[in-house]
């Protein structure tokens, strides 16, 4: 018995010194020189593919109020643009304003009808419309900074799945 749990206790100590640390990686990383080269290209800001870009740089790199400022700083005709749009509501989710990003997705939601959009433009709006529309009616600005309120929205809205024993 007392074999056992020895044997037991040095396996658990090498499963443990094993796993190591990992960290959080984007899904989608940009080098420092890779976004040097997208500032580089969207330094005029009146190229709404090199805005998006851009935009979408920063986010995947955790910045989302230089994606913010990059698109704002755009004029009106570039942030009219569905993705800078779309790229636009996911960075004010990041940081944590939900109502605004839920007036972009309504406004994207409404161009999408009367002009035409790519099926994941407009799937990507209506997802993140219904869940910012939940949070707000719920109260919550920043899910980050209240978890509890916004697991639950999660959960009601129905996109969390689960296994059931």
């Amino acid at each position: 018995m007392r074999r056992l749990s020895i044997a037991t206790l040095f396996a658990l100590a090498f499963l443990l010194m094993s796993g190591g640390v990992t960290h959080e990686r984007a899904l989608v990383a940009q080098s420092e020189a890779g976004l040097k080269h997208l500032e580089t290209q969207a330094a005029d800001l009146t190229s709404a593919p090199a805005v998006f870009e851009l935009a979408r740089g920063y986010l995947s790199m955790g910045h989302p109020g230089m994606a913010i400022s990059a698109i704002e700083a755009a004029p009106p005709t570039v942030r009219e643009v569905p993705a800078v749009r779309d790229v636009y509501a996911r960075a004010l989710v990041v940081q944590g304003r939900a109502s605004d990003a839920l007036k972009v997705d309504q406004e994207l939601i409404r161009y999408c009808n009367s002009y035409s959009c790519d099926s994941w433009l407009v799937t990507s709006a209506v997802r993140r419309a219904t869940l910012m529309g939940a949070l707000v009616a719920r109260g919550v600005q920043d899910e980050q900074a209240d978890p509890e309120d916004g697991w639950l929205v999660y959960r009601q809205s129905g996109r969390v799945v689960g296994v059931v024993p």
